[in-house]
């Protein structure tokens, strides 16, 4: 028996498992949500919509007009006809809802308020829309005889399950979120009809019973609606068949098909098997971009009659029964095959750590497995499939249960009973991206080349992220993690392929533990798992990328902790509190300021040196030396170290840098990539050209200007890379790779030393949503206003800055503002809302090859592409070395996006993603946009429309 492990495995529900298929998700309706399944079925079917800003306000109320539109729209009538004359006062036929409050007086579903109004904006209560929608199923003189309104109505809605899974308060307006439950709940009742009339007028429920010796027809909403709901398993889609891109094979049982007989006899004729169930090939709808995920799982679809005989699927939903469990290769302890009179094959595993007696996973012996979406069966009539599925989990050599790897492995359960159904082994390829070539489709990666068909009609592509929203290439970025499962495990010419990006998904740090027994190691104190990689030793250093479950597949030791490169603000002994040690505050690659307590015992250059007294010379050489006024007097390389930090966040280790004076006014050469020496790509730039250390900042080799000159030094590592550059003279004061500051507002102040003149500004950055604040004072030995003057800080003005802890700023850039003009009628200036550019602070900013420039100009069309938006403009690109006009640009990924408006002399600033359409913007728009790297990193859009005339 194995060694004792950590279980993983989780009993998940399906309908906490796995989304919808047929719709993009609300980002407000969590797929654990109660109401997520009525609201992403309602959206498939276009019954009830969410908002663009992609939500769909759960809690939020909904208009009596809103909501004839949903009952209209579940009754299958006409959504785009033309307005419509009403019979009530408040309701013209220009109103937007005047077709659906018409139709639904037409039906007698809807009588108004009495006094000839219908109160169209009023919200809906939950009695009016419980009273909609059972009149819209025919129930009304079932209601009337158990007493009418609200009484009678609410009785019938519950008789018919309508009001299951609400909470709602009665005589209160409903929230869209219990409507959605409500309509929903709807869909599946049987509706009444009138079947006789004359003396004795007769109803009956279209369930399909007998009404004396005729059997009655089978009719919901959905029949209105032509759609057929049907409950079964997804046994094959174009991943692990022969179908094509848009096809899956749908098993289901004939008892579970929810429609009139007509559904049912197209649907069942094909011939049942024994026990009732019929497979069918359905296409699915275009945006069903995702349904190999309910492979095996019990699920419902939505299904509409394309063509005669032909069914297109709509939606797929989990199942209302069936459940998963996920389980890893490191919680199975051994398998047994079915023998004799057992009906069930088995997984043994450990249900908690501290089990001593393995439990069982039973799988039917009929089950269905899977690898990689492919059919697993057994090599000749003496092996059954599971035997076959056992053999993948295994070490070829070994016979044990593979370790150092990383398969995904579920188990379904759909039909009520003690055995799983189907197991499901997912097994992906992993890799790091280098570049990516979005035109192309090719993604350069460390390991090897990945090429999307992005053009291949027949070739069935899902790219998404970690949280399973669908993606394009440009979401793609140099050092992200990708998961994916092909056809054949090919990287080109597949059939199909799922590609899965994690994002940054990697640690950098050393090993500190490792238990090779059980595949664990231990990075920074926490532990990971290990996976097709050998397995590292004590002290191995490098940047540890991660799969999907947290085990290490690759290392690189190139980025290792010996470029954890930081420079020393100051040190200090602290004897403040009960314990006396040694501090450092250091600014480190990433530019953070950050202070790190030293351990007794340090390492230096593989040389123990004790750290218990202030007397340690080593670490005292690193206190500030500054004058009265702050001002940095220490201003070289030998405060650049690289450093290791124990479990406790303590530092154990400190080297020193192999550093070397480039010169005094070097130039550099950005097509050579030189600077005193040639440069390595990600080399780490501490400009400490600045007066005092608090304005320090690092930054990457980016910021270096063209042609520009500077002294310094540059550090060589231990690969003879030069992967560090120490700017002391000549660098720019501010970061030109930060993203731009939008200003709010301004206001004027004075200081309490000496009363200075200064201001205070509130302004955006960063794509936040939270005001922050600058303080820019009227003095060059405080604020150094670059290539700007003071008065150019301007409610509306796009700025760039660097500033100390307590949020001065030391340097202010203005890059653009808003026009001053003169107002002669009024013989006042005022600002207007057109940008004017600061052509000598952009020069500053932009590089000779034009990757890095701004673009000022009008909007005159917004268009949606494959790379994202296009925004075709009248427009002025500056760069370094002048201007050109351009008449569009492209925003491919994630932008920090801002919409400056003017509301009453009031500035209103939103602040989002412009790509998604939750920033104002449209034709017309005055506009700034910043370039970095060739990329729209910063868009302002101005509300002022320019008209033309």
């Amino acid at each position: 028996m194995k060694n004792l492990k950590k279980v993983l495995a989780l009993v998940v529900a399906m309908t906490m498992m796995l989304g919808t298929v047929g719709f993009a998700a609300y980002t407000d309706v969590d797929a654990e949500a109660d109401i997520y399944t009525a609201v992403s079925t309602l959206s498939s079917l276009n019954i009830l919509t969410g908002y663009d800003d992609g939500s769909f306000k759960p809690e939020g109320d909904i208009t009596r007009a809103e909501f004839c539109a949903v009952v209209c729209r579940a009754l299958g009538f006409n959504q785009e006809a033309a307005p419509t004359a009403t019979a009530f006062s408040d309701v013209p036929a220009e109103h937007w809802a005047s077709y659906y409050i018409s139709t639904l007086a037409d039906q007698n579903i809807v009588n108004g308020m009495g006094d000839g109004t219908f109160a169209p904006d009023a919200n809906v209560t939950y009695e009016q829309a419980i009273k909609m929608l059972v009149v819209a199923l025919g129930f009304e003189p079932m209601a009337a005889q158990k007493g009418g309104y609200p009484t009678g109505y609410l009785v019938v809605a519950n008789t018919y399950e309508m009001t299951e899974g609400i909470k709602a308060v009665q005589n209160a307006p409903a929230t869209r979120g219990v409507v959605a439950q409500l309509t929903y709940n709807a869909l599946d009742v049987p509706v009444m009809e009138q079947v006789s009339y004359g003396t004795e007028n007769v109803w009956q429920i279209l369930d399909g019973s007998s009404y004396g010796t005729k059997e009655s027809e089978y009719k919901t909403l959905l029949t209105k609606l032509d759609v057929a709901k049907i409950e079964g398993v997804l046994t094959a889609t174009a991943q692990n068949g022969s179908l094509k891109n848009n096809e899956i094979s749908y098993k289901f049982h004939e008892d579970r098909v929810y429609g009139d007989k007509n559904w049912k006899t197209f649907i069942s004729a094909q011939e049942a098997d024994e026990y009732g169930y019929t497979t069918r090939d359905f296409t699915l709808a275009d945006y069903i971009v995702d349904a190999a995920d309910y492979l095996q799982l019990s699920s419902i679809v939505y299904l509409r009659e394309i063509s005669r005989g032909k069914y297109e699927v709509i939606a797929i939903m989990p199942g209302e029964t069936g459940s998963t469990v996920e389980i890893g290769l490191e919680d199975i302890d051994d398998t047994e095959v079915a023998a004799g009179a057992v009906v069930y094959d088995a997984i043994l595993y450990y249900p908690s750590a501290s089990s001593t007696k393995t439990s069982k996973y039973k799988i039917d012996a009929t089950a269905d497995y899977y690898y990689n979406y492919s059919v697993v069966v057994g090599a000749d009539d003496e092996e059954t499939a599971f035997e076959a599925f056992d053999a993948i989990i295994r070490d070829e050599d070994t016979a044990a249960i593979k370790s150092n790897v990383d398969m995904e492995i579920t188990l379904v359960e759909n039909d009520g009973d003690s055995y799983f159904d189907a197991v499901m082994v997912k097994e992906y390829t992993y890799d790091i991206v280098k570049t990516v070539d979005a035109e192309r489709g090719v993604i350069e990666g460390k390991n090897d080349d990945l090429t999307i068909e992005l053009d291949d009609e027949d070739v069935a592509v899902v790219m998404v992220d970690a949280n399973g929203e669908e993606i394009t290439l440009d979401d793609f970025a140099e050092e992200d993690v990708i998961a994916y499962i092909s056809e054949g495990g090919q990287r080109k010419n597949y059939d199909w392929i799922e590609v899965i990006n994690l994002g940054e998904s990697s640690v950098t740090g050393a090993v500190d533990e490792t238990d090779a027994a059980n595949g664990v190691i231990y990075v920074n104190a926490t532990e990971y798992g290990v996976a097709g990689v050998e397995m590292p030793q004590l002290g191995d250093e490098g940047t540890f990328y991660l799969t999907k479950t947290g085990k290490v597949f690759f290392i690189d030791t190139t980025a290792s902790v010996s470029g954890n490169y930081a420079y020393v603000l100051n040190a200090a002994f602290n004897d403040a509190d009960f314990t006396e040690a040694w501090q450092l505050k250091l600014l480190t690659k990433d530019n953070e300021v950050v202070i790190y307590t030293v351990r007794d015992t340090i390492e230096v250059d593989d040389e123990e040196v004790s750290a218990k007294t202030e007397d340690c010379d080593f670490l005292a050489a690193f206190e500030a030396d500054v004058d009265e006024d702050g001002a940095d007097l220490d201003k070289s390389a030998d405060r650049v170290i690289t450093f290791k930090l124990d479990s406790k966040n303590k530092i154990r280790e400190i080297n020193t840098v192999n550093a070397s004076y480039f010169g005094a006014d070097k130039e550099y050469s950005a097509d050579a990539q030189v600077l005193g020496a040639d440069l390595a790509d990600k080399a780490v730039i501490f400009n400490i050209s600045a007066v005092k250390a608090d304005n320090y900042f690092a930054t990457d080799i980016s910021a270096l200007v063209d042609e520009a000159k500077y002294t310094g030094y540059y550090v060589t590592n231990a690969n003879d890379d030069n992967d560090c550059v120490i700017i002391t003279e000549g660098g720019s004061l501010i970061d030109y790779t930060q993203d731009i500051a939008v200003i709010a507002s301004v206001t004027d102040i004075k200081l309490d030393e000496g009363a200075t003149d200064a201001k205070k500004v509130r302004y955006y950055t960063s794509e936040e949503d939270e005001l922050k604040t600058l303080t820019i004072v009227e003095e060059d030995d405080v604020t150094e206003m670059v290539a700007s003057s003071y008065n150019d800080i301007t409610e509306g003005a796009l700025i760039m800055f660097a500033a100390d802890a307590e949020g001065v700023a030391s340097a202010v850039t203005v890059i653009a503002n808003r026009a001053l003009v003169y107002d002669e009628e009024e013989e006042e200036y005022y600002l207007s809302d057109v940008y004017e550019v600061n052509e000598a602070a952009i020069a500053q900013i932009c590089d000779d090859d034009d990757d890095n420039a701004f673009v000022v100009g009008t909007i005159d069309d917004i268009k949606t592409v494959s790379a994202g938006k296009k925004v075709e403009t009248t427009a002025t690109k500056y760069t370094k070395d002048g201007e050109e006009e351009i008449d569009f640009i492209t925003i491919k990924g994630a932008a920090n996006a801002y919409t400056y408006q003017n509301r009453n002399g009031k500035t209103v600033i939103h602040v989002g993603d412009w790509r998604a359409n939750n920033v104002e913007a449209g034709e017309g728009y005055i506009f700034i946009a910043r370039l970095l790297n060739n990329t729209v990193n910063d868009i302002v859009t101005n509300s002022v429309v320019v008209n033309e005339a």
